[in-house]
């Protein structure tokens, strides 16, 4: 079973409430890959974007199993597991959403979910690719 993103809904900086710790790899994407725009994946910027997506079960993504969903963006098209940065979200936080900080307006990101747990650590399939643009 894939996952579906249901929503991408931009935020502004004070308007949501939960913060996910996010785990840039941005160097990475810049300087091995190649295929980042800097400016738009600097993490510097004070836009977000609030996900959601229906839950994995065939993973047995849950607090017991210690999974989670990893959320993957970039600037570029073709969302790979090695070319975005990617924002973890344990099932003990938040078993269906997550938001994305630290973007720029004016950036077009892409976007897709995949679920992992102890059972499957390397992950499910990543879900289809959605794109938004934040003004």
């Amino acid at each position: 079973m894939s996952i579906l993103i249901k929503e991408l809904k931009i935020c502004s900086a004070s308007k949501f409430h939960q913060t996910f710790i996010v785990y840039f790899v941005v160097v990475a994407c810049s300087l091995i890959l190649g295929n980042c725009s800097p400016s738009c994946m600097d993490g510097k910027g004070d836009k977000s974007i609030k996900i959601t997506w229906d839950s994995s079960r065939s993973y047995d993504v849950s607090t017991v199993s210690g999974g989670g969903h990893k959320v993957y963006y970039n600037s570029t098209s073709s969302i790979s597991k090695t070319n975005s940065a990617i924002v973890d979200i344990p099932a003990s936080t938040s078993g269906v959403s997550g938001t994305i900080s630290k973007l720029h307006g004016g950036c077009t990101y892409y976007i897709r979910v995949g679920a992992y747990s102890n059972l499957n650590p390397a992950g499910s399939n990543l879900s289809a690719e959605r794109s938004i643009k934040i003004p």
